[in-house]
């Protein structure tokens, strides 16, 4: 039971500072029992297969255990402490190692998780416990990564900005004299294409700002936020052009007809 206590103790200190601290693994160690020596993952892919190996030796003699005497017991939590997994290793006696292998369905929320490992025979034992990271790719963002998402967020911003200003303040209106046509304004179609433009820009920025919150913020409500938003932009993008080209065909016909009827010098109006 002490030795239990220590194991869970040792997990619940890893997940108060693994969010600040580079990965750390920390062996629990007795005046007797087992080691148990592992080359974990730092990073792993969201929603896919995670895999450990390990082994477990004998302390004072160095001499491989095997679960002809004793056995290990993985466990998994999130950052909120809770424990996802939790199941028996299974023992690999062709190369003397222990595995566990956890389903990616465990994996679905980016962030750090924590893991133990906790091997005994009854009367002694070992344990250890340790953490990784799950991101969208299985690596970890470099300085460079986030540099380019930062600039390229700054682009399209600027880009909606300028878009957005020029489409509400070009004048697309006709101009009329006495109910009589003047001049055709063909600014409406630039217009019309800058407003799409910018609703192009804003479904751009939204996803820019998802990666963004995703692999840099470790931000899950806002992240799930940016996520709805630009899923919504992006499934409303084919319809929103149907409307752009419906509207514009519309423009295009009411101008065609006021040509005529310039040309024949009637009321346009």
């Amino acid at each position: 039971m002490k030795k239990l206590m220590l194991f869970l103790f040792a997990m619940i200190f890893l997940m108060s500072i693994v969010s600040a601290q580079p990965q750390t693994n920390i062996n629990i160690d007795f005046d007797e029992g087992f080691v148990i020596l592992q080359s974990p993952q730092e990073f792993i892919e969201q929603n896919e297969l995670y895999t450990l190996n390990w082994f477990v030796y004998n302390q004072s003699s160095g001499i491989p255990m095997s679960n002809s005497t004793m056995n290990c017991t993985f466990y998994i939590s999130d950052e909120s402490g809770s424990v996802l997994y939790g199941n028996n290793a299974t023992y690999n006696p062709n190369d003397l190692y222990w595995s566990i292998n956890v389903s990616g369905g465990n994996f679905t929320e980016t962030g750090s998780y924590a893991y133990g490992i906790r091997c005994d025979d009854g009367n002694v034992g070992g344990a250890t416990v340790s953490h990784f990271q799950v991101t969208p790719t299985g690596e970890s963002p470099t300085t460079a990564q986030s540099l380019m998402h930062g600039i390229v967020l700054f682009i399209l911003v600027v880009l909606l900005f300028v878009t957005f200003f020029f489409a509400v303040h070009i004048d697309g209106e006709n101009k009329f004299d006495m109910g009589k046509l003047v001049k055709i304004n063909y600014g409406k179609y630039l217009k019309q294409g800058l407003f799409f433009l910018s609703y192009l820009l804003l479904t751009f920025v939204s996803g820019m700002t998802w990666v963004i919150s995703e692999n840099y913020l470790d931000f899950a409500i806002g992240t799930r936020i940016f996520e709805l938003i630009f899923t919504i932009l992006w499934i409303a993008i084919f319809p929103v052009l149907l409307m752009f080209v419906i509207f514009s065909l519309i423009k295009w016909t009411a101008d065609l007809k006021l040509h005529k009827l310039k040309v024949r010098n009637l009321p346009q109006r």
